[in-house]
């Protein structure tokens, strides 16, 4: 893999860990520019955090690309729910103020999702060539 596809996962991961830190020790009544009502909403998104940077994590350092691209789709996923909050708050409640929150969320879960799709390819391609050479082996 190469240096800078580790680097830029290295610093998704450590932005994940700091906003899953932030939603489970914070203000349980706000979520971003979001109001919530009850504790459950950072709770669940903190967790959906962590869980995506532990699950990248193990993944790279077991250098298993399958389980590191899993957690890259967590936290796809989590961004792009991050996003349809964002625009629902931002650009459907009056006045149309702060979409620069979805669009940043937004190319958080394209970003995350590109590194999903070129993990999943990475593994593959790793798996070809483990393939060729026992083949070739015979």
């Amino acid at each position: 893999m190469s240096r800078p596809m580790k680097l830029i996962i290295i610093v998704g991961v450590i932005n994940l860990l700091l906003r899953a830190a932030d939603y489970l020790t914070g203000d349980f009544t706000q979520l971003g520019i979001v109001e919530v009502d009850g504790p459950w909403a950072p709770i669940v998104w903190g967790a959906a955090c962590l869980l995506a940077a532990v699950t990248i994590t193990v993944g790279m350092a077991l250098s298993r690309l399958k389980i590191a691209a899993f957690g890259a789709l967590i936290a796809s996923a989590t961004y792009v729910m991050f996003s349809v909050q964002a625009i629902d708050e931002s650009l459907f409640t009056p006045p149309i103020d702060d979409w620069r929150f979805a669009s940043d969320y937004i190319a958080r879960a394209v970003t995350w999702g590109v590194i999903t799709g070129w993990l999943y390819m990475r593994d593959g391609v790793l798996a070809a060539r483990r393939a060729a050479q026992e083949a070739a082996r015979e």
